[in-house]
């Protein structure tokens, strides 16, 4: 039986196939040293994004403060994620109902500096996380949102950080009827217990991607996110695996009561006015495409495919011919 600490006592099986897991881990390469393939970099965003801060950027020693190249002198995969033009994007997609088995609408964020990226998910965040006026106890109206605003913003920002983004796989969010789940790769970082990351331990996959986020107030004191989500929600939020780390926020019930009905109308009120739209599109080009239709109605192809989807259920919309020689044919 394996022996640890002083005095020595019987390791846990818990703490065995810890150790098991953490040889196979060995030598795992952090991004700041892994070679990026693309090393005809610019950093104007985030240099933008310091200099809103009040730092003193030196352009000289820039890319050495801000470990954005490895020891052989190569931009790495950190600079990749904060260059102004990368490869990297973060998807949100929104699902009809408490399942994924119908897609509603699916956005990208990204192919910028990840910092701007960060920003507009927040952004979208914002504007998915309702507010709506209702009863309190004492039969007062107050103000409550779909979920904690703080919580949500801090989940998304715990999967930024300790994404593991040498996978080349970035966070997602998930958006459901009564939930929203953030996804990020990596599990927990090598060295943390289940117990420390649930009492705010922190260890960053990459230390220097967690320095950036500081300076530039994204995040705050390590850990402090997680304490915030569990005050709030409780542990049983977090589902953890090896490979994922998935936060599932629920939304309040007394706002999707108070959205449940005051929003009936109004949805299928715009529902019904997209589809007008798309229809009336339709009617003047019957050739045109769905990447067309998308730009005139301002929601995304997957949103439009999802309401063409609909109009054909309903027996209104029909494509005739090949996918390229092809047309729509509105059934009147």
């Amino acid at each position: 039986m394996p022996m640890v600490g002083p005095p020595c006592r019987s390791m846990t099986e818990d703490e065995i196939s810890r150790a098991y897991i953490a040889t196979l881990k060995i030598g795992k390469e952090s991004i700041v040293d892994i070679e990026n393939y693309n090393q005809a970099l610019s950093f104007s965003m985030l240099k933008n994004y310091y200099l809103a801060k009040g730092f003193h950027i030196n352009e000289k020693t820039f890319d050495k403060n801000y470990h954005l190249r490895n020891r052989d002198g190569k931009y790495n995969l950190l600079a990749g994620l904060l260059a102004d033009d990368n490869d990297v994007s973060i998807k949100v997609v929104r699902f009809a109902g408490t399942n994924k088995s119908e897609l509603v609408e699916k956005s990208e964020y990204g192919y910028i500096c990840l910092l701007m990226a960060i920003d507009k998910v927040i952004a979208r965040l914002d504007v998915i996380n309702i507010t709506k006026s209702v009863l309190d106890g004492s039969a007062m109206r107050k103000d409550k949102r779909l979920l904690d605003a703080r919580c949500l913003r801090e989940a998304f920002l715990n999967a930024i950080a300790h994404n593991d983004w040498s996978s080349k796989v970035s966070p997602a969010v998930y958006v459901f009827d009564d939930r929203i789940e953030i996804i990020s790769t990596g599990g927990l970082p090598e060295g943390l217990s289940l117990e420390e990351f649930y009492e705010g331990c922190s260890k960053p996959r990459c230390p220097e991607l967690m320095r950036i986020l500081r300076d530039l107030e994204y995040v705050e004191q390590s850990g402090f996110g997680i304490n915030k989500i569990t005050e709030v929600y409780g542990r049983d939020v977090f589902r953890i695996t090896d490979n994922f780390i998935t936060v599932i926020l629920p939304y309040d019930p007394d706002v999707m009561k108070t959205t449940t009905k005051t929003t009936a109308k109004t949805t299928t009120k715009t529902t019904s006015d997209i589809e007008n739209r798309i229809l009336s599109i339709i009617r003047e080009n019957p050739k045109i495409t769905v990447k067309s239709i998308s730009r005139m109605v301002e929601i995304t192809e997957d949103g439009i495919r999802y309401h063409i989807k609909k109009l054909k259920k309903q027996g209104l919309l029909e494509y005739i011919g090949a996918s390229r020689s092809g047309h729509w044919e509105i059934k009147d």
